[in-house]
């Protein structure tokens, strides 16, 4: 799954010469899937760009700590998504590395 988002920065920044929108340090590329029961218990996968040989510590959705993390391949990690404490909608994901840097992204995972 590719975050759209992601893209049209790197479409604005290739065709515009922006470089000042760039992001600085790690950042999550996509989350897939982007949604899943209020229940918990959806393993997704989470791709990060400009991690370089960091490893995550911990993934949030919203305020609580996902589980179960496993390294997939460089640059990406699973989870299991934990109970919403807010019912249904969307909260932000954040990825924590083991450089303490960190990456959210706003509105990351919807719980329905």
């Amino acid at each position: 799954m590719v975050d759209m988002r992601r893209s049209a920065w790197s479409f604005q920044r290739s065709y515009s010469g922006d470089t000042d929108a760039a992001p600085s340090g790690p950042y999550i590329i996509s989350i897939d899937p982007s949604s899943g029961t209020t229940a918990g218990g959806t393993v997704v996968t989470l791709v990060a760009g400009d991690t370089g040989v960091l490893d995550i510590s911990a993934v949030y959705f919203g305020s609580e700590a996902g589980e179960d993390l496993s390294f997939l391949d460089y640059g990406s990690w699973s989870a299991m998504t934990p109970p919403s404490v807010t019912g249904t909608g969307p909260v932000d994901v954040t990825m924590f590395f083991t450089d303490l840097s960190t990456a959210t992204l706003t509105d990351g995972f919807t719980y329905t």
